[in-house]
């Protein structure tokens, strides 16, 4: 009796299952009669210009303020004007910590790429307007002539054409001596 009603159950769900296919309740020329949960919208194209260094870095501060959260460590203690001496137990937490060493770590890391991207800002026009050169060897001169960002930020428009022309015509020597050896 048991192993009856148990059969009969599987085969009522079974039935239940086969009538509520779509394929079983629609058939050829019915219409759907559900109707649509969702909106559809217009599609929308995105074009971001390129941003400058400045934004670049304001909006990883933005997107990564728990790092310069946990890497703060800047008046970890302060001297109270009724006197002694207060201690940020939360500053001084983030200071001893792993996490708050590598949040200091990457804040380095994004402040050397802000650097990176200023010298390229100022170091690309420079090189297109008074550079002769081009394809790979344009490619390899940008690469290993790129001055350091305190020295481009505090020269003149004049020292960096010059240091512009000086480094391409040592860049010329040296790869005509390289393309010397080569021969031989």
């Amino acid at each position: 009796m048991c192993k009856l009603f148990v059969f009969f159950i599987i085969f009522l769900m079974y039935c239940t299952i086969a009538l509520t296919k779509p394929s079983n309740l629609m058939q050829k020329g019915d219409q759907d009669t559900l109707k649509q949960d969702t909106l559809v919208i217009d599609t929308v194209v995105v074009t971001r210009g390129k941003l400058s260094p400045l934004e670049e870095y304001e909006l990883k501060k933005e997107n990564h303020k728990e790092i310069y959260f946990l890497g703060d460590n800047k008046n970890m203690v302060t001297l109270p004007t009724s006197g002694g001496l207060a201690v940020n137990i939360q500053k001084l937490y983030n200071h001893l910590s792993r996490r708050g060493k590598g949040s200091r770590h990457l804040q380095k890391l994004f402040d050397k790429e802000y650097e990176q991207d200023l010298v390229n800002e100022m170091w690309e026009p420079l090189i297109k307007e008074y550079s002769h050169l081009s394809g790979d060897t344009l490619r390899l001169f940008v690469i290993h002539a790129k001055p350091s960002y305190a020295w481009i930020s505090k020269a003149t428009h004049y020292e960096q054409v010059a240091y512009v022309l000086k480094r391409e015509k040592s860049f010329l020597d040296s790869i005509s001596v390289l393309m010397d050896k080569i021969r031989l």
